[in-house]
């Protein structure tokens, strides 16, 4: 397939759109839908949230994006939403 995107922009659309099902699929969890901000990056695996003081990261490998049947992606989506929803994104360490 001969495509003019690059598969990093390729991957976020796919996340999109994703993000799009999700939030019909589970209302409750639109608010932390709609902070993601998407990163592409080489340095993580699979897909990752972090929190800066910007907002909700979310890091993703484009070829692991890219390589994901549509419900393991939504799957994966969900469960990074839950990772701020819970809180585990923010837990102190030290403690």
């Amino acid at each position: 397939m001969n495509t003019p995107y690059t598969a990093e922009q390729l991957a976020e659309g796919t996340i999109r759109r994703g993000i799009l099902r999700l939030t019909d699929r589970f209302p409750f969890h639109a608010k932390v839908l709609e902070q993601f901000q998407l990163a592409a990056s080489d340095l993580v695996g699979t897909i990752g949230v972090r929190a800066p003081p910007s907002g909700v990261l979310l890091l993703h490998n484009p070829a692991f994006v890219l390589s994901l049947p549509v419900e393991q992606l939504d799957g994966v989506l969900l469960h990074e939403v839950l990772h701020v929803v819970f809180g585990h994104i923010t837990i102190d360490r030290a403690r």
